[in-house]
This record gives C-alpha cells, sequence and structure tokens, in this order.
C-alpha cells in the first residue's frame, strides 16, 4: 500500500506540474474484492477515489459503500454491463434487461453517497477480437442507440436539475469498520463478511451505512456515529481495536463485534478482551450453532466449508447445555456488543437480521422511513439522503414483479406512493419541507405526495 501510494504521489505530482487544475485519481477494477490498494490507503494522495464496478452485480451496494472515503468524492468511473452468451453463443440478456442493470448501477452509484458514474462504453468497438469487449456500449456498431443509452440521457438530465442538492450530505448513523487485517491475511474473510451484512442492512432491513477502514479510524472523531459494526473480523489489529473501544467509551457509542475478541493482526490468541468479557476458549464451530438475541434462540448455520473457514469463542464458565448469546456489555458511556459467533459468515439470514435490529435499537437509531408497502421485500432497495436544501430519494427493484411502495418520511411527516417496475429504479427530490422538486423519468413515473394534514399532490 505504501509503495502504491509513493507511485501515485510521484505521477500526481508530476501531472499537476503540468495540468494544474486537472484532478487525478486511481483506476481501481473491482479492485475492493482482490485485495488490490484501497481507496482507503490512498485517499490521501488523489483528489477523488474511484471504483469500476463490472461483474459483482450482486455487490453494487457493498462496492459504492466501501470505496467512499471520508474526506474524497467517490465515482462510479467505469461501469457497465459485461455480455454473457448462452450455452449455444447467443445473447443471455435482452437489451431491455441491460437498460436495467446499468441503471441499477447509476441509481447505486448516488444512494452510496457518491458523485456519479460514467458508462463504459458509449461507442461499441467493434474491432477488439473478444467477444466480451465487442459487444458492450450504448450504440451499436451501425450507430444506432441501445435502450441503455436512455439511462445517461435520463439522468443527465434529472440530476443537472438537482445538482445545487449536494452539498453537507448528513453522514449514516452507523458505521461498519471494513477488517482490512483479516483481507490481507492468508485466511481472507472480510469481503464474505461485508457483502453479507451489505445485503442484510441494505435489502432486508432498509437501513443504510457508511464505511470505516480498520486502519484509518481517526474520522470517528470528526464524523462520530451511534453504532460501529466490526462484521466477522476473526484477526485484527489490537491498536485498532483499542481505539474502537476508547471510542465508545468516551462518545457512548455501541460497538458491535462478531466472532472472536481476542486474535491480534497475525492470527496470535491475546488477552486483550479479558478484562471486559471475561476469559475464553478459541475453538471450531459446528454446522448448527443456536444464539440467543435478547432471550429468543436463533438457529446459526455454518454449511459446505464454513466449519474448517471460520472460530469462535467460547466463556470458559459456560456449559454445553445453554446456547450462547449475544453479550451487551457497558463501555464508559457506550456499550460493547458480542457474540462469540461469527454471525455474517453463517448461511442464515435472519439470525443476522435480528442482531442488527437488536443492536440499532440498542443504540437509539429509528429509520427514516417508515414503509407502508414494500418493505418486506428483499429485492426492493430505498433511502433516503438528506441535505440542507433538501432530500433524494432513491429506489431500486431487483424484485421479480412489479409492487407499489409508499413509504413515509418520518422526519418531516409526508408520505410518498409509486409504482416500482421490476428490474427498474425511481429516484426523485424534495426541498427541505418535503415538496416534490424533480422526478427521474417524470414521463414515466408519477409520485403521489401526501403530508400528514392530508393534502395530495402529483
Amino acid at each position: 500500500m505504501e509503495m502504491h501510494n509513493v507511485w501515485a504521489r510521484e505521477l500526481v505530482g508530476t501531472i499537476k506540474d503540468l495540468v494544474p487544475d486537472h484532478l487525478v485519481t486511481v483506476g481501481q477494477d473491482e479492485a475492493l474484492g482482490a485485495q488490490r490498494p484501497s481507496p482507503f490507503f490512498y485517499e490521501r494522495e488523489v483528489d477523488y477515489t474511484t471504483v469500476h464496478s463490472w461483474w459483482l452485480n450482486d455487490d453494487l451496494i457493498w462496492d459504492g459503500i466501501f470505496a467512499k472515503t471520508p474526506h474524497k468524492p467517490n465515482l462510479i468511473q467505469e461501469t457497465g454491463i459485461m455480455y454473457v452468451e448462452t450455452p449455444d453463443g447467443r445473447a443471455k440478456r435482452t437489451e431491455e434487461e441491460l437498460r436495467g442493470i446499468l441503471e441499477r448501477k447509476y441509481a447505486y452509484a448516488f444512494s452510496t453517497g457518491g458523485a456519479g458514474a460514467v458508462q463504459w462504453i458509449w461507442n461499441t468497438n467493434f474491432y477488439m477480437d473478444n467477444a466480451n469487449e465487442s459487444h458492450i456500449g450504448a450504440l451499436r456498431a451501425d450507430g444506432t442507440e441501445k435502450p441503455e443509452a436512455d439511462v445517461s440521457y435520463d439522468f443527465g438530465r434529472f440530476m443537472h436539475g438537482i445538482r445545487d442538492l449536494f452539498e453537507d450530505r448528513e453522514l449514516e448513523d452507523i458505521a461498519v469498520v471494513f477488517p482490512y487485517s483479516n483481507d490481507f491475511s492468508n485466511r481472507a474473510l472480510a469481503y464474505d463478511a461485508t457483502t453479507k451484512l451489505t445485503r442484510v442492512m441494505s435489502y432486508d432491513l432498509k437501513l443504510p451505512f457508511r464505511a470505516l477502514s480498520e486502519y484509518h479510524l481517526e474520522a470517528l472523531e470528526q464524523q462520530p456515529p451511534k453504532l460501529i459494526i466490526v462484521p466477522s473480523p476473526h484477526n485484527m489489529d489490537s491498536d485498532a481495536l483499542q481505539q474502537l473501544l476508547t471510542f465508545a467509551e468516551k462518545e457512548g457509542t455501541s460497538l458491535l463485534i462478531t466472532g472472536p475478541l481476542g486474535l491480534d493482526a497475525y492470527w496470535k490468541a491475546t488477552d486483550r478482551a479479558d478484562h471486559i468479557v471475561g476469559k475464553r476458549s478459541l475453538g471450531n464451530v459446528q454446522r448448527e450453532e443456536l444464539l440467543s438475541i435478547n432471550g429468543v434462540n436463533h438457529r446459526v448455520t455454518y454449511g459446505r466449508r464454513r466449519i474448517a473457514e471460520v472460530a469462535k469463542e467460547t466463556l470458559l464458565h459456560r456449559d454445553n447445555v445453554t446456547p450462547d448469546e449475544v453479550h451487551v456489555l457497558p463501555l464508559g458511556k457506550g456499550k460493547l456488543i458480542w457474540t462469540p459467533l461469527p454471525l455474517e459468515l453463517n448461511g442464515r439470514d435472519e439470525p443476522l437480521a435480528e442482531l442488527y435490529r437488536y443492536a440499532t435499537e440498542i443504540s437509539g437509531i429509528e429509520q427514516e422511513l417508515e414503509w407502508i408497502s414494500g418493505g418486506d421485500i428483499a429485492g426492493i432497495y430505498g433511502r433516503k439522503l438528506s441535505f440542507p436544501k433538501g432530500n433524494l430519494y432513491v429506489f431500486v427493484s431487483e424484485f421479480a414483479l412489479n409492487h407499489e411502495v409508499h413509504v413515509r418520511d418520518q422526519r418531516i411527516g409526508v408520505s410518498y406512493a409509486f409504482q416500482l417496475e421490476k428490474n427498474c429504479s425511481v429516484l426523485f427530490a424534495t426541498d427541505a419541507s418535503g415538496k416534490l422538486t424533480a422526478v427521474y423519468r417524470p414521463d414515466e413515473v408519477e409520485i403521489v405526495q401526501q403530508d400528514e394534514r392530508g393534502g395530495i399532490t402529483q
């Protein structure tokens, strides 16, 4: 990482000598899942950070959140839809499906706090001797436009109209620490843990969050959250753990950690958490575990190779009759919420969702959007981004059916209802009072707005 920064620093300096006002960044081709240099490590060397979202279509929110650093804008600088074929060599996706996926990628680029997205590529390069590359592009080989070209036009019009909104975004109350010590180790589980967390938090619970780096926790002091989550880190830097514990003690924040607490960055067992949770032994998980969350038992499953990959800690005084439980321990002004099981790495979403619900309740976090309709569908995503001048609402369907979505903004007392078609996105902006100011694809999408006094506008 440090040598990468030296290279970037020298290159940026050379470019700035020639064109001082030119913005410089480092390209990242879905690098977050490949142990390449991360934006959290190189953000100080560039004007903005980037990520390229291509193949990992199930992890688009993860891509955006964990590339967005505390102090620099993040641009989804290269995105599109890779060409996939049927076994007999035909296009597997229709052009309308491609349009929906690109629209989804644009929508997530903004919903994750990013500065936008750039499609790769506009003109199809039919000269390339590569079936994947020679098929992608907004314009066909004959120059006619595919349906996906409309996405850039429509987003351009919508974002141009609300461009003055994007200042001083209100940050999320939940911060998730990416466990880099684990990701850099020879037993990397961080990708699986953080992508599972992202899916459950964003779709099942509709709870937005921001990201932090295990090795760059100074942002906590500048932007304190109500809840910090460290998902199944296993091995973790001792200084980073102490920094999190100290912050929670001082600021009154809740700190949720799942899995072993005693393994340092090099997988060596320590007694660093004994004074908080008691003495524990490190051992293997069973295929079927049981976890008590707030007095209710939940099935936890470690299938396939997981029993060979992950570990748990067991309190020395625990018997083999009582299930593991979630411990809520005082930590100065704050709280430590700890489960001995690395829950994000189990195969079931239900106990994980319940743990996150419990942690948000303890932390005093309330959902800003009340989901009157659509909130129980895991394939529907939606959130609000708040700014001093107004709000941006982003909804995306990864669901098989069209659905009527109805949400109420609990802060301002205004509700919004609309039809969310399958494989489509709905975005709209309001002023600070909740009055609609702009709608993405206004000729195709109707937003019904109603305030608590009963007034209805469309």
